[in-house]
């Protein structure tokens, strides 16, 4: 019967990885050797020095301001509409929605969220509803069958407060539009 070392499947790892090394550092130094043999192309170079540049650029300050929304509000008069001016306060009949989800735009519905027709109010404008107790800023965020044209639909929280909305006419100021997507642009 033939003893076997317990050692003899470390002792053989020890000397595959021996050879293995050997082998690589034969290859390298026959690399070397070979490199130094072959002499290096006289090339010519003419060399000049470089210098870095001595260029100042100085960049003016720039400073882009966008006027806040309670900036624009502070130049609209709801009281005496001014057709010519680009944020006049417009009339849209309104009425009130407690539907909880998902709005067109794929926001949850929330306060300050309004449905309309997207092509008199795109998705992601930001309005200015005038509505007594209701007023506020909203942004549109939603669309629905019965609405078209001059018509808005206020997302409220309750069934029983959407009651209470009812229908009204209301004045709407546009804010913001979302990019260039101004109607009739």
């Amino acid at each position: 019967m033939v003893k076997h070392c317990s050692h003899t499947p470390v002792l053989s790892r020890i000397i595959f990885t021996f050879i293995v090394w050997a082998v690589c550092l034969t290859t390298l130094f026959q690399l070397a050797a070979c490199a130094q043999a072959q002499p290096e192309p006289q090339v010519a170079v003419e060399t000049t020095a470089i210098c870095e540049p001595q260029v100042a650029v100085s960049v003016p300050a720039m400073t882009v301001t966008e006027p806040s929304h309670e900036a624009k509000l502070a130049a609209v008069n709801f009281a005496e509409p001014d057709t010519k001016q680009e944020q006049a306060p417009r009339k849209f009949k309104a009425s009130a929605y407690s539907i909880h989800g998902r709005t067109r735009s794929g926001v949850r519905t929330q306060q300050g969220t309004i449905a309309a027709d997207p092509r008199v109010l795109p998705l992601g404008t930001v309005v200015q509803v005038s509505a007594g107790k209701y007023s506020g800023v909203y942004t549109v965020h939603d669309t629905g069958g019965a609405i078209k044209g001059n018509r808005v639909d206020v997302w409220l929280p309750s069934n029983k407060e959407a009651r209470r909305f009812g229908r009204r006419a209301v004045k709407l100021v546009v804010l913001t539009y979302p990019g260039k997507n101004k109607p009739g642009k």
